[in-house]
């Protein structure tokens, strides 16, 4: 089995596994175990790996774009060059089309106008969840966090993942509200999940989604 192998001298005492967004099976070890450990290891896991790979390339599949889309909202958009824009860009949500002045085929471009479009749909949304609820949070923050979608700091600042914009509005909408929900309760009791419930009715189905798509979105 082919992986990629990190090895830490100090700072981890156990083998762990993780599967990368781009299916390479990444292993930490401390430096003291020897190779035929590792791959002793790794054939014990192979059943898990198989699985998340398997995991994985499903939910690629929801976000292999044609060189003329782009991602929103949990769809595919028609994208179009369109120079007379300048630096414009215009999203049209009903015919799913998206028309820029900017380069949103380049990788940085993109995620330069993504951040820039997630912070004003984000923070519209907050503050209309935080309206309609009567939370009052103190500073929102939008990120492009590695690993976490959105967290709340116990001084109540709320940062969002710019990435959110690539999904369904109703996982979007679900992750905002969780944040929210950290305002009043800092921790995952059962008193939050149930202020969670009244803050937003389709929970469930928001974790299913990110269960299953989260992980392929970059």
């Amino acid at each position: 089995m082919e992986y990629e192998l990190i090895i830490y001298k100090r700072s981890v005492k156990n083998m762990s596994i993780k599967i990368k967004d781009h299916q390479t099976v990444e292993v930490v070890a401390p430096r003291i175990i020897p190779r035929f450990v590792i791959d002793r290891f790794l054939r014990s896991k192979s059943t898990w790996i198989e699985k998340h790979l398997r995991r994985l390339s499903e939910a690629q599949k929801l976000v292999a774009l044609a060189d003329n889309q782009i991602l929103l909202y949990g769809e595919k958009y028609e994208l179009v060059i369109d120079p007379s824009l300048w630096k414009k860009t215009l999203v049209d949500d009903e015919t799913k089309l998206v028309r820029s002045g900017l380069n949103l085929k380049e990788k940085t471009e993109k995620a330069s106008w993504y951040k820039s479009y997630a912070k004003q749909v984000l923070s519209d949304k907050i503050s209309y969840y935080a309206d309609e609820h009567h939370i009052r949070f103190n500073k929102l923050f939008i990120r492009g966090q590695k690993t976490k979608w959105g967290t709340c700091s116990s001084d109540k600042n709320i940062s969002l993942n710019w990435k959110l914009i690539q999904f369904p509005e109703f996982v979007i909408d679900y992750v905002i509200c969780h944040e929210l929900a950290h305002v009043r309760h800092m921790n995952h009791s059962q008193a939050f999940w149930k202020h969670l419930d009244t803050l937003y009715p389709e929970v469930k189905k928001a974790k299913q989604w990110l269960k299953k798509y989260g992980i392929a979105v970059q």
